[in-house]
């Protein structure tokens, strides 16, 4: 009976409704439920080598891109600014939390602003915005479809000066700020959802050094045998379960 989904779906059901400052940790699960390729998947990685002769983590570096701004935005044109993704039911699921006063916010590495998007209001994006792009020199700010359309290296129209993306790039660090308001809104959570990941994910080993709390409930499509740390893991995709439960 423990075992079951249902029975399992049942027991997440109670943990939310058991708590009131619940904070969501997003994963590359659910990206990849909204459609966004996994971007350390092998797909990405021999497409990367096969069209631009580079691994992501070396085109998509800061060095890379001080030194090659025109090859550096072909490929981030390509890889992360080709397509518009829409956020999955997951991400509405936790707006509909945030609305009703149960979700405190929601802590993600990604960069495609799905939760923002869908809806939730407080979302710490550790690894920027695809979304959020600036002029290194006069700060005036530049839209992603600013970006894309743009022929060749985006310059900005008042300096001239090559756009900076808005994405943390290989080599930089995740600002401070970023890094001081989620650990804050962690360690005044009862709850913790872990959502799209594993419990051995260095965001949220991370996060357990601030969190207070005494209920972890984890959602993810594959088992992984760091599950038994959570108080529960539900082993199914996020997009399938989270609307069963809230």
């Amino acid at each position: 009976m423990y075992n079951t989904l249902e029975h399992q779906i049942h027991m997440a059901r109670q943990m939310v409704t058991d708590h009131s400052r619940i904070v969501c940790l997003l994963g590359v699960g659910m990206r990849i439920e909204s459609g966004i390729p996994n971007p350390e998947g092998n797909d990405i990685v021999y497409y990367m080598e096969e069209e631009y002769g580079y691994a992501p983590e070396e085109i998509f570096a800061a060095s890379y891109f001080y030194t090659r701004p025109g090859s550096f935005y072909k490929a981030y044109k390509d890889v992360y600014l080709g397509r518009d993704y829409e956020p999955s039911a997951a991400y509405y699921r936790l707006a509909d939390l945030e609305k009703q006063g149960k979700l405190s916010g929601c802590v993600t590495q990604a960069e495609y602003s799905l939760a923002k998007k869908a809806g939730v209001w407080n979302v710490v994006e550790l690894h920027g915005s695809i979304y959020e792009n600036w002029c290194p020199k006069c700060k005036r700010r530049y839209t992603k479809e600013y970006l894309r359309d743009q022929k060749g290296t985006p310059l900005c129209e008042e300096c001239k000066m090559t756009i900076r993306p808005g994405i943390v790039l290989r080599g930089e660090q995740v600002r401070n700020d970023y890094i001081t308001n989620a650990a804050n809104m962690i360690s005044n959570a009862d709850m913790m959802m872990v959502l799209g990941t594993n419990m051995n994910d260095g965001l949220v080993v991370w996060a357990m050094n601030y969190f207070r709390g005494n209920c972890v409930l984890e959602i993810s499509k594959n088992s992984h045998f760091s599950d038994n740390r959570a108080n529960l893991a539900i082993n199914a995709p996020v997009v399938e379960v989270l609307p069963q439960i809230t």
